[in-house]
């Protein structure tokens, strides 16, 4: 059976007219593509999803020396064969089925893409890039690393690039496949970490995007939704909250309608607590939230991200940020960490501010409650 699903995370569909088949199983809920047929592109999801699983039991090279050795030579071939040849089906997947798939099949072969990821680690790659010996077994295992790194991060972006299409190339794109790691490096050398997002979803949909990575859906009796708000999403409401306030002012200076508009706007914690600032929602709906520190997994720089314009392919989060600091904005001053006597972060690393939101049924609400002005 034929079907089209658009997406709008997909790359175009191809140029040439040649027909697409998907073989779907209709006996199962929710429906599964079980093949794919596009001229001579053929995939078999089951056959796909085993062998990239299979990578993860996928038995360590015995015959190493020592930790920072490189695999011998069979065991090697034998794992990188599979590794590689899953990546050609993923990238067989992306090229031509991507756009016809169904949103079901989409999270399954993104979740394949993270496995495939993961099993990277079967390499010794951290050990033989940091290993500061110069004898020549070190120094293969060094070269090697630095090829099988090489090759990674080219199949990535070239999954990055088939996924969003040729066109345009060039403009400013937030990634689609992630490092389950979460590593990065700022355009200065800077270390940071976005905490482990899915590959699959934008980096604002990890947060905001029901079934992202920061959102747990119907933890009480299907209740309640906890999602967390990460500290862009607070620097932008804050920022909001006080030009409405420059606005009320200009509007009405009167003292008790600056009060009804304190009354009704968000409560900004200046510290990590557990106690919850509530309000009901148009919608019926009680909102409650606390500020957490989410560092660590997520690690971000303390100010900007790249404060002397070294990117040469910045991202839309620092063109954002350059644009803010050519307004004359400040970045935003986390507040949920804690400081030493010397001005350094107690626990050596930078906080993530985030906000901890529960969205529950009207009446199952905290304390501290902030009610919405009458309509």
């Amino acid at each position: 059976m034929q079907r089209s699903h658009p997406s709008p995370s997909a790359a175009q569909p191809p140029a040439a007219n040649i027909p697409i088949i998907l073989v779907e199983d209709q006996t199962v809920k929710p429906i599964t593509t079980t093949n794919y047929i596009r001229n001579n592109n053929e995939i078999d999801f089951e056959v796909v999803y085993r062998k990239v699983k299979s990578l993860l039991p996928h038995k360590k090279c015995s015959h190493r020396s020592s930790p920072t050795a490189w695999p011998c030579t069979p065991c090697d071939e034998a794992f990188s064969n599979k590794f590689w040849s899953c990546a050609a089906h993923l990238l067989d997947y992306f090229a031509d089925f991507l756009h016809v798939d169904t949103p079901t099949m989409h999270v399954l072969w993104f979740h394949l893409v993270d496995i495939w990821q993961q099993t990277a680690d079967w390499f010794p790659i951290d050990a033989a890039l940091e290993n500061r010996s110069v004898s020549p077994e070190s120094m293969q295992a060094f070269t090697k690393a630095r090829w099988f790194t090489k090759n990674f991060e080219d199949t990535i972006r070239v999954m990055n690039t088939v996924i969003y299409g040729g066109k345009d190339k060039d403009r400013p794109r937030e990634p689609i496949i992630h490092k389950p790691s979460g590593d990065h490096k700022t355009a200065g050398g800077e270390d940071y970490n976005t905490g482990p997002y899915y590959s699959g979803l934008r980096p604002w949909e990890q947060w905001l995007c029901r079934g992202g990575s920061s959102i747990t859906d119907s933890s009480k009796a299907a209740k309640e939704n906890v999602r967390h708000i990460p500290t862009g999403a607070i620097a932008i409401m804050k920022t909001h909250t006080e030009r409405a306030e420059l606005l009320a002012v200009k509007l009405n200076p009167g003292p008790e309608f600056l009060a009804a508009f304190k009354r009704n706007s968000l409560v900004f914690p200046q510290e990590a607590e557990t106690q919850s600032h509530s309000y009901t929602s148009r919608a019926g709906t009680t909102i409650s939230y606390h500020l957490e520190n989410g560092a660590p997994p997520v690690m971000r720089p303390e100010e900007f991200g790249d404060l002397e314009v070294k990117a040469t392919k910045p991202s839309l989060h620092l063109l954002d940020e350059f644009i803010g600091r050519a307004r004359g904005m400040e970045a935003y001053e986390p507040v949920s960490g804690i400081r030493d006597q010397d001005g350094e972060w107690e626990d050596g690393f930078a906080p993530f501010d985030t906000w901890v939101v529960t969205e529950s049924k009207q009446g199952d609400g905290g304390e501290d409650k902030m009610e919405l002005a009458e309509e």
